[in-house]
């Protein structure tokens, strides 16, 4: 069995709605993803990391201890992106999602 590992960043889609781009880790377009996992299936990549610099991010970051990471994330502002968003502008998708 061969398989593709589709790992992206932040995507432009309504799940991302009213997040901001950080300032080392921009949001890409789905479009970016997807013509990277068809390139990635039509060359029988395993891995495919969208943006493709989140590859040597990923790696570096996984060389480091738990609390190193930590410490990184905090003292980069990343450690809290995902709830820094806009609450208004995710009021749609909160609202689509709350009532399933």
């Amino acid at each position: 069995m061969e398989f593709t590992c589709v790992l992206p960043g932040v995507v432009n889609t309504e799940l991302t709605s009213g997040l901001h781009d950080h300032w080392l880790l921009r949001s890409c377009e789905p479009e970016e993803v997807a013509a990277a996992t068809v390139q990635a299936v039509r060359r029988g990549r395993r891995t495919v990391y969208v943006p493709g610099r989140l590859r040597a991010m990923s790696w570096g970051y996984g060389m480091l201890p738990s609390a190193a990471r930590t410490q990184i994330m905090a003292m980069m502002g990343a450690d809290h992106q995902m709830l820094d968003g806009d609450a208004e502008a995710r009021a749609g998708y909160t609202t689509r999602i709350d009532t399933r």
